[in-house]
């Protein structure tokens, strides 16, 4: 989950690019933080890369943030949990649901599962709609708390609503298609399913088919029950 919030994060806030990483960091020097960033994820030796986020971070850059979360939580967890604290405490959505996944797996910090619904609910509350997903979903299999279908549901439609994240939109409208048997309710959420996977910028990157084919399904059920 965290790999996974992450890595919709960068793709979210950034269009990847081809440039060289030589001229990037030029590009970095002269005072160019978006180069900053874009050369800290292409840089693979882990201490330049986070310097490089970290300039970028500094001045001002969100992608240069997300990237020193992520190089953090793989060099020193312990530390990224403090980081994503005082993030989150800052209003930061995307580090209360780093902190989230954090307290649930047990990764830096003991386990700790109302910590971790703590903090998704903040994120979700803040409009990470990846947040509200993870909480749906531990809702929905009872996973470390008491199942609760109504709430499962709260959440997806929240994170549709608030985020217009995918998953969010395609679950709510699967849950009133199949179980509330309300197609037009149905309709609707599967359109704002498809429309999300249409502005978004992730879809083509490795690893997402099976998101991709939520959306395929999103945008076919739309036009079946419009």
């Amino acid at each position: 989950m965290k790999k996974l919030l992450f890595a919709l994060a960068l793709a979210t806030c950034f269009a990847f690019g081809a440039s060289e990483l030589e001229t990037l960091e030029k590009e970095c020097n002269d005072g160019n933080m978006k180069s900053c960033a874009e050369a800290g994820l292409q840089c693979k030796d882990n201490a330049k890369k986070l310097k490089l986020f970290e300039k970028a971070c500094n001045g001002g850059n969100k992608l240069g943030c997300l990237g020193v979360s992520g190089v953090m939580m793989q060099e020193d967890p312990k530390k990224a949990v403090e980081y994503f604290e005082k993030k989150c405490d800052s209003g930061d959505a995307l580090d209360c649901a780093l902190l989230g996944a954090m307290y649930k797996d047990g990764d830096g910090v003991e386990k700790d599962i109302s910590k971790a619904v703590i903090y998704y609910d903040k994120a979700c509350d803040r409009g990470n709609g990846l947040a509200c997903a993870m909480l749906a979903e531990m809702y929905g299999n009872g996973d470390g708390i008491k199942m609760d279908a109504v709430r499962q549901q709260v959440y997806y439609k929240k994170g549709c609503d608030i985020a217009g994240e995918l998953l969010n939109c395609y679950n709510f409208a699967v849950f009133n298609h199949y179980v509330e048997k309300d197609k037009s309710k149905a309709a609707q959420y599967y359109k704002k399913a498809c429309d999300s996977g249409k502005n978004s910028s992730y879809l083509d990157l490795p690893n997402m088919t099976e998101l991709k084919d939520t959306w395929q399904k999103s945008c076919d059920m739309y036009e079946l029950l419009k």
